[in-house]
């Protein structure tokens, strides 16, 4: 009866080593399967993650509008740009305009005419839809000139208004 007992009791021991086993097995091919299952849409999101990447357009370059000396009138050549930079605005964005002149003229007259460039792109933008509200404009006059020196090609790159988006 003793060895009758020792069998049975490692029989139960066995099946309840198979019966772990067994549980494993199934909880790893399950594993295995929810794995597999979850590549599906783990490999459709970096996809679509990745083509929205190529999508994206590329950031603006907010490049200067440049203007002819002792104007204020916005060149030909510089509406394009100015268009460009209007429909690139975000919205709920602010828009700092800085009016920049050449190192020719007084303090005073600069600033004035820093100031009248400014307002000129501001109201060309408003005219290309841009709420008013959301621009404002700055003459720094020839306080901060892109280019150093005293030639024409150096007094035409600081004849200049600059553009900062504030989110």
């Amino acid at each position: 009866m003793r060895y009758f007992m020792l069998f049975v009791c490692m029989a139960l021991f066995a099946a309840c080593g198979h019966v772990k086993q067994s549980v494993r097995t199934v909880a790893v091919e399950t594993g295995k399967a929810a794995v597999n299952a979850a590549k599906g849409p783990a490999i459709a999101a970096a996809i679509k993650t990745t083509l929205a990447e190529i999508q994206k357009p590329a950031p603006h370059e907010w490049t200067p509008a440049y203007f002819d000396y002792d104007r204020s009138d916005i060149r030909a050549d510089q509406r394009d740009k100015l268009a460009t930079h209007a429909r690139a605005i975000p919205s709920r964005s602010t828009v700092k305009i800085y009016g920049h002149c050449d190192e020719r003229g007084t303090i005073t007259y600069n600033l004035v005419l820093g100031q009248k460039r400014a307002d000129a792109v501001k109201q060309y933008l408003v005219l290309s839809g841009v709420p008013a509200y959301s621009v404002a404009t700055y003459s720094l006059g020839e306080e901060q000139p892109a280019v150093l020196g005293h030639s024409e090609a150096a007094w035409a790159e600081n004849r200049r208004v600059e553009f900062e988006i504030v989110p």
